[in-house]
C-alpha cells in the first residue's frame, strides 16, 4: 500500500503532538454553535471531495445500521461493495462513534436545501454588494441569455472545469444557475 507524501510526514509527528493536532480539531468541531457556523467551517476545511467523500462513509454506517442490504446501498451511494464493506467492518469493530452520531441524526428528511448555501456568504453579499457585482451580472446574463447562448456559456464554463482543480463559489453559482436556466 502506497502512502501518499502527507501521511508520512503526519507520521513523523510525534503521538503527543499528532493527538494534539486532531484535537484542535476536535474541539474546533464541537464548538460550532449552529448548524450554519458548522456547515460554513466543514466548508473551510474540507475540499468539495474530501466533504463527500465523509459524508458518504456516515451515510453507509447509517444504512449498514437501517440492515439495507449492500446492493441498496450500492445502488442508491454508487459505491463499491469494499467500501462498504470497510465500513462494515469498522462498525463491526468499533463504530461506537458512528452508532453515537447516527442516533442523533433527524429522522425525517432534510429539505434538500444547500446547508452550505446557507452561510455567512448571504450575509456578505447583502454587507457588500458591489464586492459581489461580477457575480450579479454575470447572473442577470444567463438569465438573459438565449438557449443557444447558455448552451455557450456551458461549454467555456465546462473547459474552464478542466483547467481548474477546485471551483470557486462563484462558479459553482453560475454553474448551478445555467443548469437550472437551461431546462
Amino acid at each position: 500500500m502506497r502512502r501518499s507524501k502527507k501521511n508520512i510526514a503526519f507520521n513523523k509527528v510525534s503521538n503527543k503532538d499528532r493527538n494534539e493536532i486532531i484535537y484542535d480539531l476536535v474541539y474546533a468541531i464541537v464548538n460550532c454553535r449552529t448548524i450554519n457556523e458548522s456547515a460554513v467551517f466543514i466548508e473551510d476545511i474540507l475540499t468539495e471531495s474530501e466533504l463527500e467523500f465523509i459524508s458518504r462513509r456516515l451515510r453507509i454506517a447509517k444504512l449498514l445500521i437501517d440492515e439495507d442490504t449492500y446492493e441498496d446501498i450500492k445502488n442508491k451511494l454508487h459505491v463499491s461493495e469494499s467500501t462498504i464493506a470497510k465500513i462494515s467492518v469498522w462498525l463491526s469493530q468499533k463504530g461506537d462513534g458512528f452508532r453515537t452520531i447516527i442516533k442523533s441524526l433527524p429522522k425525517e428528511k432534510i429539505s434538500h436545501k444547500d446547508p452550505l448555501q446557507y452561510s455567512s456568504w448571504s450575509e456578505l453579499k447583502r454587507k457588500y454588494p458591489t464586492y459581489f457585482l461580477p457575480e450579479r451580472i454575470i447572473e442577470q446574463i444567463v438569465s438573459m441569455a438565449s438557449k443557444k447562448q447558455k448552451e455557450h456559456l456551458i461549454k467555456v464554463i465546462s473547459e474552464l472545469d478542466s483547467s481548474l482543480k477546485e471551483k470557486s463559489q462563484l462558479h459553482r453559482n453560475i454553474e448551478l444557475l445555467l443548469k437550472s436556466n437551461n431546462k
